[in-house]
């Protein structure tokens, strides 16, 4: 009986992680960021080779080289881009609810003797 060094079938174990508030997946020790859109969604770990693919429903969403060791981190800055807004930035304005131009709802008016009526007043 001849034994194949290789089997027909690929060995791999599917990690699946939580992606945290900090952006950033633990995996094997150490902990590498995903676009932080995904935080709160499970994605999907694999390791190719020298590198970690997190996936989510399937399309990859993030590639990094393997860490060696454990307790380092991985971050690629355009993760974060969007996430934070520049503090010298100014929202833009909106118009106060008393301006006539306001393109708010109309309120009914009504006699206040209703409400005695309502009341059993």
């Amino acid at each position: 009986m001849e034994i194949s060094a290789v089997p027909p079938y690929r060995l791999e174990t599917v990690v699946t992680r939580v992606v945290p508030p900090d952006v950033l997946v633990n995996f094997s020790g150490n902990r590498y960021s995903v676009p932080w859109r995904y935080v709160g969604e499970t994605v999907e770990v694999q390791v190719r080779g020298s590198e970690v693919l997190l996936l989510f429903r399937g399309e990859p969403i993030a590639c990094h080289s393997k860490l060696a060791g454990s307790g380092q981190r991985c971050i690629d800055p355009a993760h974060l881009q969007g996430l934070f807004r520049n503090p010298c930035e100014r929202p833009a304005p909106h118009p106060p609810r008393f301006d006539p131009q306001w393109p708010g709802d109309d309120v009914m008016i009504r006699d206040l003797a209703i409400y005695d009526q309502v009341a059993g007043l």
